[in-house]
């Protein structure tokens, strides 16, 4: 809110809203470890709190920026940079008369030593603002420098063009609300062209969409399961084939004895083709069996119940996944087919994902580039034809199936042929019986063993080049996301989408900037948008629903407006004029922690506007609400949605004061 000769509030800071947006997705919310320190401890040194104060400032918080510059100069040795970051927060998100007189004192009590000292480029900006001061504080100048509240305007408008680049763009917010006539319309035009040329500035449109991922986490795909065999089957393979040599070797001996070569031809055939049957056996089951497997894992059965139990991070999960589904989805009738074909793909790394940040503590948020990656991963695959890639590659060699018969066949007759050449020698036939069971025994143990060996060695294969696909893709995001702006960058885009706003407004209106008694922005979460912010900054938003009062002498004009914040893009919706006389009442209602203000005119909807309150415990004794109701849920969804009520009670309140009455008042407020 602006008042004529007086700096700018802004009834909504640059992270807050007006109004409840119910119904949006968590997963759009998302907490980012900020390069820049925006809170500190009570113990951190003087020259941190003046750090975190300065970002504090950029960032919109100009209540966090006063107190921790403050805090910084009655510790340590005050400079004329320090000053000036001091001053500019307190002109900012307020108006003059809602400085204290402890603040004015302040204000008076560090004009002397430095304000009229220094040659630096910090002391030239401190200077300016004293001066711009003294036009609408008289107070302040009587004892320092009393002929400066009558200094011309226009001297002090050249001296603002000779600051310093960085402290000129400081200061320009503040310059034009201490002027009046065409001086204002002038520096009114100037901070106009300055906010058009900066809205897109600093790569804006392939920028901000940054800053509303989640920091991607690091993902470490589970290990493949151990290679394990039972004690018991390795000690029944052992001591099945020790057996089996034994009654072998005793064979082998009675061939001999008794001088029959056609039998020992037969029995070395047998144990030969045996062997051979064996190993095609087990390079035709493996690949066989590890199909049927995959198949199965990819599977998706009759029941729609998931493998793994639905929780709140399932649910996330689930979410994200619908999203890029959605997204990465054919845009024909091959919609269905395609999410049909995949269900059980999209089972699979659901249930992966879910076990992987569960085991790991990681939120839902910080493996939406996974998902992603899983997700266009399969729409590729399925364009190419490769989703069931694992199939052809899981084919048995051609020659297995041949080896297993032809051995086994070899076995048979070899068998047989011996048997029949010793079938006089009872002892020969027990033993051919010892022989063939221990075989069997032998082989069946020998076979989990070596599936289970080759199971091992397959599963870390695909591990291996699963993570190195993945480590890959991790990379690349992280690179990507390295251009993430800053929330200092947030808040200037912010800045200048309003100023641009209230541009087109004052046009549409063709009322001059000199003709405005206040004006004042709402700043409303869009419907089911991402929000997002750096740790202890505001909430930034990927759209916004602007409301801009704008007070003139003859009555209120107000604009609504959607703001696509990623794109930059302002849409217009709604424009509304109306009489002073035309408002009828103005209502406040204290809840916990918070106001709500209701305007009625004589025609329309109410417009109600809820405000957090500046004291929340004064306001918690005002008021009566049950212990119960102050949950962890009410409290985030007002953190989401309210106002500061510093800043809306001055235009809240003057409207208060106007309802009904003559339009004058506005200015004398």
């Amino acid at each position: 809110m602006t008042i004529p000769n007086r700096p700018p509030v802004n009834v909504a800071g640059d992270g807050s809203r007006v109004g409840v947006q119910a119904g949006y997705a968590d997963i759009d919310t998302v907490i980012i470890p900020g390069n820049v320190q925006l809170t500190v401890g009570q113990d951190a040194s003087p020259a941190a709190k003046y750090q975190a104060g300065v970002e504090n400032l950029k960032s919109g918080n100009p209540r966090a920026a006063r107190e921790l510059i403050w805090t910084t100069m009655m510790r340590s040795r005050v400079n004329s940079e320090v000053l000036f970051h001091w001053l500019i927060a307190m002109l900012s998100g307020r108006t003059v008369r809602q400085f204290s007189q402890e603040e004015i004192d302040q204000l008076r009590h560090y004009r002397a030593p430095y304000a009229e000292a220094g040659d630096d480029v910090w002391a030239d900006g401190v200077r300016l603002i004293y001066r711009l001061l003294d036009s609408v504080l008289p107070s302040l100048a009587v004892k320092a420098e009393p002929a400066v509240a009558k200094t011309d305007m226009s001297l002090l408008v050249k001296q603002f063009d000779s600051l310093g680049e960085k402290q000129r763009d400081m200061v320009q917010p503040h310059l034009e609300l201490f002027l009046t006539g065409p001086l204002q319309d002038e520096m009114w035009q100037r901070e106009l062209t300055i906010a058009q040329s900066q809205q897109h500035s600093g790569g804006r449109l392939g920028r901000a969409w940054m800053f509303f991922q989640p920091v991607p986490a690091k993902v470490v795909l589970p290990p493949p399961r151990l290679e394990w065999i039972s004690a018991a089957v390795r000690l029944t393979m052992r001591a099945s084939a020790c057996l089996f040599v034994a009654a072998a070797g005793y064979l082998g001996w009675e061939f001999l004895w008794h001088g029959a070569l056609l039998g020992l031809l037969g029995f070395a055939a047998a144990l030969v083709g045996g062997a051979v049957a064996a190993a095609a056996d087990l390079e035709w089951r493996f690949p066989t069996g590890r199909r049927r497997l995959k198949d199965e894992q990819f599977r998706v059965t009759n029941r729609s119940a998931p493998s793994l139990p639905s929780d709140e991070l399932a649910d996330r999960v689930d979410k994200l996944f619908k999203r890029y589904f959605d997204r990465y989805a054919p845009d024909t009738a091959e919609r269905e087919r395609w999410k049909a074909s995949v269900a059980g793909f999209r089972k699979f790394h659901r249930d992966e994902i879910i076990e992987i940040c569960r085991s790991s503590g990681i939120h839902a948020n910080e493996v939406a580039w996974l998902i992603r990656y899983e997700v266009r991963q399969l729409e590729q695959r399925s364009q190419n034809g490769t989703l069931y890639e694992y199939r052809r590659e899981l084919i048995p060699r051609p020659g297995s199936v041949a080896g297993r018969r032809t051995g086994l066949t070899v076995l048979v007759l070899g068998g047989v042929w011996a048997i029949v050449a010793l079938r006089v020698h009872p002892l020969a036939d027990m033993t051919d019986v010892v022989a063939l069971l221990s075989a069997f025994w032998t082989w069946r143990c020998w076979l989990r063993v070596n599936l289970e060996r080759k199971r091992y060695a397959a599963d870390s294969e695909e591990h291996a080049k699963r993570q190195v696909m993945i480590d890959k893709e991790y990379a690349r995001w992280s690179e990507i996301l390295r251009a993430r702006p800053e929330d200092a960058d947030m808040a200037g885009w912010l800045r200048c989408d309003r100023t641009v706003l209230l541009g087109r407004a004052l046009d549409h209106f063709k009322l001059p900037r000199s003709r405005l008694n206040a004006y004042a922005f709402l700043e409303e979460r869009g419907v089911a948008v991402k929000r997002a912010r750096i740790e202890g900054a505001p909430w930034r938003y990927a759209g916004y629903q602007l409301r801009i009062f704008l007070l003139a002498e003859d009555g209120v004009r107000q604009v609504s407006a959607y703001l696509g914040f990623m794109k930059g893009t302002l849409t217009e919706r709604e424009r509304t004029s109306y009489r002073y006389d035309a408002i009828v009442s103005v209502r406040v209602l204290r809840e916990a922690r918070r106001q709500t203000f209701e305007f009625r005119l004589t025609a329309g909807d109410p417009i109600t506007v809820r405000v957090q309150d500046a004291d929340p415990d004064k306001t918690q004794q005002d008021q009566d609400t049950a212990p119960g109701e102050d949950t962890q849920e009410a409290r985030e969804e007002e953190e989401d949605t309210a106002l500061d009520v510093t800043s809306a009670a001055d235009l809240l309140h003057m409207l208060e004061r106007v309802a009904g009455r003559r339009p004058e008042l506005v200015s004398g407020t």
